[in-house]
């Protein structure tokens, strides 16, 4: 549903079914009839008839709001009814209830009655949902780690902060976001973006109004990583002279190195790229504070394939015994990096040959099944000959039934 769609349909809503639609989506999970009934007495919402509500009052509103395709049951035994709605909806919601005032009382209401449980990720969601929505970053990011610590592949791959705020992507609201949260989702949003091969248009506008933002305040880094992914978009765009521009001489962290070494890659000196990115990768190190680390965006690819091009043996087993010591969510999203990279060079040419030790040393017929099918859905997309495409998609079939 778009946004056009949910605001036409919303705006018929009573005021009732617009509190109930509310407390869905900030509850996050899907809710029982029990626990919907507790929150909406707890926050004393009222009915059109302006009564206290009862589980009539509520089941009727369901029943509206299914018939809208707002929300729908999923109905685990004829005891067991649960209410949930997609992102997009859940999303669009929330913003609904940030802007009339009633996410803060809804909120409060829902983490009293359903508080977190580290047994229930959905609940650590939600509170960073709560924390995102509410502009409290400490809230927001703490509750990440503590997904991220307990959960690692649910919370990464379900990048909570892209998908808040790019179903839909609503420019306004989120320009009034903290810096330090902008540049999380953001860094989600591109990155999945370039793995599906997506227009980056849409994020131009944003990135680009922090070009010359300040860079010794307390938001300082946020505003690099901004400016980091401003030029990621540009490179990936090919407009190189504009992405060499968005640093300037006196930046010397692991960004601009990494920027500048990309760029150097492009413009075929091999050697000051990859100069520029060992430079980088020190200033990496020492931020992260681990010597055997590698750059974690997509832009440190290009490092990669400049060793290769090298035939730097050391440093591409050294590589490689990294990733394959990752946790599998970042092995996975670090294979597609490579894809994603590898076949954006030289019309994809480049990448077969000169991955043969990634899927060789990949952990699973997963992760090689996973690599050669993205191979071929980019093949496919920048309309590389047919005999090429065939070719891919039997190596894809075959990685999936033999590994």
């Amino acid at each position: 549903m778009d946004a056009d769609s949910f605001n036409s349909i919303y705006e018929g809503l009573s005021m009732f079914e617009k509190r109930v639609l509310q407390m869905i989506s900030v509850i996050y999970e899907s809710p029982s009839m029990k626990q919907l009934e507790q929150c909406l007495s707890a926050g004393n919402v009222k009915t059109i008839d302006g009564y206290g509500c009862n589980v009539q009052d509520i089941r009727a509103a369901l029943h509206r709001l299914e018939t809208l395709h707002l929300i729908r049951e999923n109905r685990e035994s004829i005891y067991d009814v649960y209410y949930q709605s997609n992102d997009p909806v859940k999303n669009m919601t929330a913003l609904k209830a940030l802007k009339d005032g009633g996410m803060k009382n809804i909120a409060a209401i829902v983490q009293k009655a359903m508080p977190v449980n580290v047994v229930n990720p959905d609940r650590v969601i939600r509170d960073m949902r709560i924390g995102f929505y509410t502009r409290n970053v400490e809230q927001a990011m703490n509750k990440y780690k503590l997904g991220l610590s307990i959960y690692p592949n649910y919370f990464y791959n379900t990048r909570i902060f892209g998908r808040i705020c790019n179903m839909p992507f609503d420019i306004s609201w989120f320009k009034s976001l903290p810096i330090p949260l902008q540049a999380t989702a953001l860094d989600e949003i591109i990155e999945d973006a370039i793995i599906a091969l997506e227009p980056l248009d849409t994020f131009l506008e944003v990135l680009s109004q922090y070009k010359y933002s300040p860079k010794g305040d307390a938001k300082g880094d946020s505003y690099q990583h901004i400016r980091f992914l401003l030029a990621t978009v540009l490179i990936f765009q090919g407009k190189l002279t504009e992405a060499s521009e968005v640093f300037d001489k006196n930046d010397v962290d692991f960004y601009a190195h990494c920027v500048r070494g990309c760029l150097q890659f492009l413009k075929g000196d091999t050697d000051k790229s990859i100069a520029e990115y060992e430079t980088g990768l020190k200033w990496f190190q020492k931020a992260t504070k681990r010597r055997n680390t590698f750059f974690s965006n997509i832009l440190g690819v290009f490092f990669l394939v400049a060793k290769l091009q090298k035939g730097d043996t050391e440093f591409i087993y050294k590589y490689v015994e990294i990733i394959n010591k990752m946790p599998y969510y970042k092995h996975r999203i670090s294979l597609k990096m490579i894809v994603a990279v590898c076949s954006s060079l030289d019309g994809g040419h480049v990448a077969t040959n000169s991955l043969t030790f990634l899927i060789d040393k990949s952990k699973t017929k997963d992760c090689i099944a996973e690599l050669l099918y993205n191979f071929a859905l980019y093949y496919i997309n920048s309309g590389i000959p047919l005999e090429n495409r065939f070719e891919l998609h039997d190596s894809y079939q075959m990685a999936l039934s033999n590994g």
